[in-house]
């Protein structure tokens, strides 16, 4: 239905928002690799953190270089080491490594701070729309993580099946339940909950996640939880 459709769409662009949190910095690397990402994430930095825009000039540099033929690197890496750095390393190889190093601690600083303000604002949401593209036109299931023997709700299907999509592959175990069935059955359970328990998807799913409970396990933390 439509509104599956749009639940669908929405819930995939917060989705994949709250997955670039996982990991700011590889994601930021994503981000800065797409001609779209690099043009959206650097026009909110002009606007709001100018600082911030020279390091990810510093990184767009020696991306440049580095893509040069191995004759040109050195001679540019020279160069640009003298204007961002204001100094001349003694050889063409110690200022490409030295390039290397500043875009290295360019990403870094720009992953702890200004990125995440980045993602959290509005700026962000034309960006993901367009990283997302036709995916989020049209409600694909993720029936292959879900239990095979529940019914989605209809009036949730958009918000379960692009959360199991994007879950999946979250390095936290997640499980999803539904509250209203009887003993409260694990419906989704996610690949990092399968590694850590050591439980395939097929023999988690359809149990309340209480069978994780063994003799050893702490009754006060239980009753905490």
């Amino acid at each position: 239905s439509e509104a599956q459709k749009k639940q669908w769409k929405q819930s995939m662009i917060k989705f994949t928002r709250l997955l670039w949190s996982a990991d700011w910095e590889t994601s930021l690397l994503q981000v800065v690799r797409n001609e779209g990402g690099l043009h959206f994430f650097g026009k909110w930095l002009a606007s709001n953190a100018p600082t911030d825009a020279t390091q990810l000039e510093m990184w767009v540099y020696a991306q440049q270089v580095a893509a040069m033929a191995p004759e040109q690197q050195g001679p540019a890496a020279i160069q640009m080491c003298q204007q961002l750095m204001g100094s001349t390393p003694g050889s063409a190889e110690e200022a490409v490594a030295a390039l290397q190093q500043m875009a290295s601690q360019a990403l870094s600083v720009l992953s702890r701070e200004s990125f995440p303000r980045f993602v959290q604002s509005k700026a962000c949401l034309p960006l993901v729309e367009q990283l997302i593209g036709s995916q989020a036109e049209e409600l694909k299931k993720a029936d292959d993580v879900i239990w095979s023997q529940y019914t989605v709700p209809p009036d949730c299907a958009g918000w379960i099946h692009s959360f199991a999509s994007v879950a999946r592959a979250m390095p936290a175990c997640i499980v999803i339940s539904d509250m209203a069935m009887p003993g409260n059955p694990m419906f989704f359970v996610n690949d990092e909950f399968c590694r850590v328990t050591g439980y395939e998807r097929t023999e988690a799913q359809g149990r309340n996640c209480r069978f994780l409970q063994g003799p050893r396990t702490e009754p006060q933390s239980v009753a905490v939880i």
